[in-house]
């Protein structure tokens, strides 16, 4: 009798459907997160609040209005973020030292979501308190690359991977007497490099290319967006004199013009096919403020804020409510920040450093990868450096 011998694409099809028969819920697995252009790991650590706490490089896709709530100017030189999941960093590892064994590394991981954000917002300039100390402004350019590959039930392998990249233009001006409300617009330019996220594991066994590239789209564009901050008066916070907490509100939109990187001529690279749109995105919410929290113990919290926002309104599809709400706190130690959240229903924390040309943040918080809240959570690990002048 003849020794059979399996191949590896056999081995990585019998793996796939050992898969499919232990789990029934694989398929929901397939990856339905809210992609964002742009994430900061201090947001995320405080369950995705941004809205309301925006600061720095979250004016550019977050709240525009929040530019005039920027502490002091500063210019960038470095300012990095990566982000990823456990499971993701020992097959990414694998990937890198073999390239050409995909579909081995997948096999291994079928069923698990491999996760990974790389951001830079570099060069950026940041002026605070401009134009007569009313105005304030921000611009950078932006690069992010988020990864999403993924093995699905019906042999599908996800390969979703975007890369955009542009600069970004934010201005915003306080308004009334004492300043309570802000405004602020962004316009940014976009182009936009996507994978084809629809082919078979067959298409991939027979030698099919994963790269953007040979079967992805490209497209760029102008898009902006608008937003709004409010400081509420005393009369709808009578305890506000008697507790110290300021109550502000939010509301911001991106994208206006809809997102579909059509409005440009520039592909560089003369693809067929367009990149996923990004579709205008609406979002409200409340924080409360108090400049020191126990001022006569020994560890007094400085500049502590918890927020409460609904994000993501056009932007989510046909997901559920639940995964566009976002709670979160921060407080302030000396040149120690602590955070805590519960971003669509999945809990985050993390800390953060801040010194006059360094910063520091690291934290996690889980994502939503499905269309109802609970159904396939994403949890990440994120970090940040920065160093600004």
């Amino acid at each position: 009798m003849k020794r059979l011998r399996a191949t590896s694409q056999e081995i990585v099809l019998a793996i796939a459907a050992a898969c499919v028969l232990a789990d029934s819920s694989f398929e929901a697995r397939a990856t339905e997160a809210i992609h964002r252009q742009y994430v900061s790991p201090r947001s995320t650590s405080m369950g995705g609040v941004r809205l309301t706490t925006g600061l720095y490089d979250d004016n550019f896709f977050g709240n525009p209005a929040r530019v005039t709530a920027n502490p002091h100017g500063k210019f960038t030189l470095v300012d990095v973020s990566a982000e990823t999941t456990w499971s993701s960093i020992g097959r990414f590892g694998q990937l890198l030292k073999a390239p050409s064994d995909y579909v081995n590394v997948m096999g291994q991981g079928a069923g698990d979501n491999l996760h990974a954000r790389l951001q830079t917002v570099v060069p950026a300039y940041y002026g605070s308190e401009v134009f007569g100390g009313k105005w304030a402004f921000a611009v950078g350019i932006l690069v992010s690359t988020t990864s999403d590959i993924n093995l699905r039930r019906s042999y599908n392998v996800e390969n979703a991977v975007i890369t955009d990249v542009g600069p970004a233009l934010t201005l915003g001006r306080k308004l009334l007497k004492d300043d309570s409300l802000s405004v602020g617009a962004t316009v940014h330019g976009t182009y936009r490099l996507s994978s084809n996220t629809g082919l078979t594991l067959l298409e991939v066994l027979r030698g099919a290319s994963l790269s953007p590239l040979s079967n992805g789209g490209e497209g760029t564009h102008v898009d902006f967006g608008l937003g709004a901050t409010l400081v509420l008066p005393e009369a709808l916070q009578p305890w506000r004199a008697s507790h110290g907490w300021e109550l502000h509100a939010a509301l911001a939109a991106q994208n206006l013009l809809g997102g579909g990187y059509t409005n440009l001529p520039v592909r560089p690279f003369r693809l067929a096919n367009l990149p996923p749109s990004q579709g205008r995105a609406i979002g409200v919410g409340v924080a409360a403020r108090k400049s020191s929290l126990a001022p006569g113990s020994s560890v007094p919290l400085q500049n502590v804020v918890i927020a409460l926002e609904v994000q993501d309104i056009l932007n989510a599809g046909q997901g559920s409510f639940f995964r566009t709400l976002h709670l979160g706190a921060e407080a302030q130690y000396k040149m120690l920040l602590v955070r805590v959240g519960i971003n669509q229903g999945y809990l985050g924390g993390g800390i953060g450093f801040a010194a006059d040309i360094f910063a520091f943040d690291l934290g996690f918080y889980g994502e939503e990868g499905g269309l109802n809240l609970g159904s396939s959570q994403i949890p990440s690990l994120t970090a940040r450096i920065a160093m600004q002048i």
